[in-house]
């Protein structure tokens, strides 16, 4: 029907984190992975993270899977999610992934559709500041340090394509799983913004503290009428126990954690 159908696949580490279990007692302690300049602190054991529940070449993995139909102008007619096992056939970085937004020629065959894939999330973007998203353009600073304790600082103006196809990949997982799951009426831990009623000086507005609530509500600054986080369940405590409450209502219908209880959560 000249639709496209998009796949978003989140490893799984739910399937391992045992609620209640030593692992989870401490990955909840942690909460979220510390990234230092020079090492990062992880939330859950390398041997999870960096391999068992990593979306690793060649090997099999434990996945969420957001399918999403979209029609050329952009519009989302169908959305699903289930659980899935997924093998990854190629593993790219975003400067691979750059160069063959530059000369599409180099790419290969099973790449052929990443600018068609670039093109849509390019759509979702433009569909978000007309909904009143904010775009920021604020320079990133990187620091490296050498085994020789040398630092290097680098300053990135944007994002790259690549990172901004991720990006709103991301974005799009979030809100529509919020979507699904409020409609559902299975309690869930959503990221909300209020609109701003202040402006700066400059005429831009002042922007809100975005907070977690158990209450489905307006991102302001993403341009969504509900959003939610679920797509770092490795390094972020509240998306792992995302995965729970998703995993169970695909199985049962039902919700494994109450909103007392993620309230609770969210007060840690």
């Amino acid at each position: 029907n000249g639709n496209t159908r998009l796949w978003v696949h989140i490893a799984d580490p739910a399937e391992y984190v045992v609620p209640d279990s030593l692992l989870d007692v401490e990955a909840a302690r942690r909460f979220t992975s510390i990234y230092l300049c020079e090492k990062k602190i992880e939330m859950l054991p390398a041997r999870l993270s960096q391999d068992v529940c990593s979306l690793v070449q060649d090997d099999p993995r434990q996945a969420i899977s957001l399918a999403v139909e979209v029609t050329p102008a952009g519009d989302i007619v169908d959305a699903t999610l289930s659980e899935s096992v997924i093998c990854v056939k190629q593993r790219l970085s975003y400067v691979a992934v750059d160069a063959y937004f530059e000369d599409p020629s180099q790419a290969p065959s099973a790449l052929q559709q990443l600018p068609d894939i670039l093109k849509l999330t390019e759509t979702f973007k433009a569909r978000r500041l007309e909904r009143g998203a904010v775009e920021f353009f604020r320079p990133e600073l990187r620091i490296h340090v050498s085994p020789e304790k040398e630092i290097t600082l680098k300053t990135v103006e944007r994002d790259s394509a690549a990172q901004q196809l991720v990006s709103e990949l991301m974005i799009l997982a979030n809100s529509q799983v919020a979507k699904m799951m409020n409609a559902a009426h299975i309690p869930l831990i959503y990221k909300v913004q209020a609109a701003p009623n202040e402006n700066h000086p400059d005429g831009r507005p002042m922007l809100k503290r975005a907070e977690m609530s158990t209450r489905a509500d307006v991102h302001y600054g993403l341009g969504l009428e509900s959003y939610t986080q679920f797509t770092s369940p490795i390094r972020r405590y509240n998306d792992l126990v995302l995965h729970r409450q998703i995993k169970h209502w695909l199985r049962t219908g039902e919700a494994f954690y109450s909103e007392e209880q993620l309230q609770h959560i969210i007060a840690l």
